[in-house]
């Protein structure tokens, strides 16, 4: 047996480690473009369809209108940031309502993951108003009750997916996304949470 590899053998060794160092490079490439992020236990291959927009949210205090995506059902009982938002822009719960309907909508979005549309999710004051529009150009106005800062567990999941007539609505909107504990982004222990009801159609001329 020969001490030195031959060149046939060097040859070899060069076309696997090409292969090799080819698939590395493909995979991480994937990732930064977006082909594949792991989330949740969920991988999400990108460039595959994406369905359309159910709507759009928009808001003077968040900036430009956001495309709202119908999401992931979630299975774990926290607010987690789940494989769904994968999206360019937000996603609604789809155990809950849909907005504007009665019972609860909630809708999640990143704050600082690119295009980052909840990012000024933290100015939303009581009282500001927010307006979902569908698909089909109906528009339902709600209005700020109440925003709050919760730990990221089990008893905020039941607080924001609870399906009842709250602040003397029974049509109401809730946003939550990642936040630290003062409410600025960003932190995956905490999430911000605003909560807002529907404003009757006579009122919100």
């Amino acid at each position: 047996m020969p001490l030195f590899p031959t060149p046939d053998r060097r040859r070899r060794r060069r076309s696997v480690l090409r292969i090799a160092w080819a698939a590395v490079i493909s995979f991480s490439c994937g990732i930064l473009v977006g082909g594949i992020q792991p989330a949740d236990g969920i991988a999400i291959v990108a460039g595959l369809p994406r369905p359309a927009p159910l709507g759009t949210l928009s808001s003077p205090v968040l900036g430009r209108p956001i495309a709202v995506y119908e999401g992931v059902a979630t299975t774990k009982p926290t607010l987690i940031t789940s494989a769904s938002l994968d999206v360019p822009g937000a996603v609604h719960v789809p155990q809950t309502a849909q907005p504007g309907a009665l019972g609860v909508a909630v809708i999640a979005a990143h704050r600082t993951t690119w295009p980052r549309p909840f990012y000024r999710l933290d100015k939303l004051k009581v009282g500001d108003r927010l307006t979902y529009t569908d698909a089909g150009g109906a528009a339902t106005i709600f209005r700020v009750v109440e925003t709050k800062v919760v730990l990221n567990d089990e008893a905020a999941f039941a607080e924001v997916m609870t399906n009842d007539v709250r602040y003397g609505s029974d049509s109401r909107l809730t946003l939550y996304a990642c936040s630290r504990a003062n409410g600025r982004p960003t932190s995956t222990r905490y999430r911000l949470v605003v909560f807002a009801v529907r404003v009757p159609a006579k009122l919100s001329a």
